[in-house]
């Protein structure tokens, strides 16, 4: 093999130099899912002590039903990927002898957790790559047995949550031109903007998740957080002076939506409760937004209220803000930071009580006082 240093390989990007982890990445989802399969691929690299590979075409793969643009450059406007990390067309522009390609093989459904992964893969994997020699390019190509497809078509080993690569996914949307333009016509300067993500779009009678309906929220669940948020404020701000703005966000998921729907699919009376509520000053209802912009706008919320979704949690990951969601504290320290958790997390139980929404009003007050306030 011809040496790092001959003229073969001086061509090949600065960025290709050490241990290479290439994944496939085709994953048939929502932009959400999606993150969390590359946030997967992204820890199995971390674990590797290695570079990942990014295969955008492969990432943005646009399937009925979802709102990628089928333009790739386009839709990675939102966390410019293909520039934060090596692709696999520079991979292909330096030639095959100035790397050494190791064969990993796995086989495990996307939805596996990291441990339950790492235990039927880590050791065989790490023990591998011990015995690699430094100083030297090595390409890692994980693959499923005998070329199969791992799982329905999809490629990605499996997906996770965020504790380990928020800060990648959210220095990368810092960096992309959606973010950079610093302009968020959905909010008004000056109040305290609260993003509501209504994730009832295909999980509907008749739609393509109908039997995940149980996953949708009521509308009485984001009427508690935005009680919860209004009364905190009235701990510290006279009525008069509250100035609270309300977005909610639906999508109908490649199927456009006539009015914000409840979680039975049915018209939201959510509209009407922000019109009554006398602590939001004022709301707009979004439906079937640019995926780059919604997202963006969540993360810049001064209070995110999530729903039980990827396309949440990805928000939740992105953001520096208050997050008032269903999971529970302990889940949501795995999802995310766990330290950020403890400060600017807050749960709304599914059902609420008098001693559960006490509970979240008083975590609200904390989280305004400990979390940063905003984006």
């Amino acid at each position: 093999m011809m040496s790092q240093s001959g003229c073969e390989c001086v061509s090949c990007d600065a960025r290709l130099r050490g241990r290479l982890l290439s994944v496939g990445q085709t994953l048939t989802a929502g932009f959400g899912f999606k993150a969390k399969g590359l946030s997967g691929s992204l820890t199995i690299a971390l674990l590797l002590n290695a570079t990942l590979v990014f295969n955008p075409s492969s990432f943005y793969k646009r399937a009925p039903a979802y709102n990628l643009s089928g333009h790739w450059q386009r839709d990675d406007e939102l966390l410019g990927l293909a520039n934060a990390l090596p692709t696999e067309d520079l991979l292909k522009a330096c030639p095959n002898s100035c790397y050494d390609t190791i064969i990993l093989t796995s086989s495990s459904r996307p939805n596996s957790g990291l441990s339950t992964w790492w235990q039927q893969h880590g050791a065989n994997m790490t023990g591998v790559v011990s015995r690699l020699r430094t100083g030297r390019r090595h390409l890692m190509v994980l693959k499923p047995p005998n070329g199969s497809i791992m799982y329905h078509g999809h490629t990605m080993p499996f997906v996770a949550g965020y504790a380990f690569t928020e800060d990648f996914f959210r220095n990368a949307w810092l960096r992309g031109s959606i973010a950079r333009r610093d302009v968020w016509p959905l909010f008004r300067p000056g109040y305290l903007n609260v993003a509501l993500h209504v994730r009832n779009g295909d999980r509907l009678p008749g739609r393509s998740y109908e039997r995940a309906m149980l996953a949708n929220l009521p509308d009485l669940w984001y009427e508690a957080a935005i009680s919860s948020i209004e009364r905190a404020l009235l701990s510290k701000t006279p009525r008069e002076n509250i100035q609270m703005h309300v977005v909610a966000f639906g999508s109908g998921v490649g199927k456009g939506l006539k009015f914000l729907p409840n979680a039975s699919g049915e018209p939201s009376e959510l509209p009407n409760f922000l019109k009554q509520s006398r602590g939001v000053a004022s709301h707009k209802i979004s439906l079937d937004g640019d995926f780059r912009v919604d997202l963006s706008h969540m993360a810049r919320a001064d209070v995110l209220v999530a729903a039980a979704s990827s396309f949440s949690l990805l928000a939740m990951a992105l953001t520096r803000s208050i997050v008032i969601g269903p999971h529970e504290p302990d889940a949501a320290g795995s999802l995310i930071d766990r330290t950020r958790a403890q400060r600017c997390y807050c749960w709304n139980a599914r059902q609420t009580t008098t001693g559960s929404a006490s509970q979240l009003e008083r975590c609200v007050i904390s989280a305004m006082a400990s979390c940063a306030g905003h984006a």
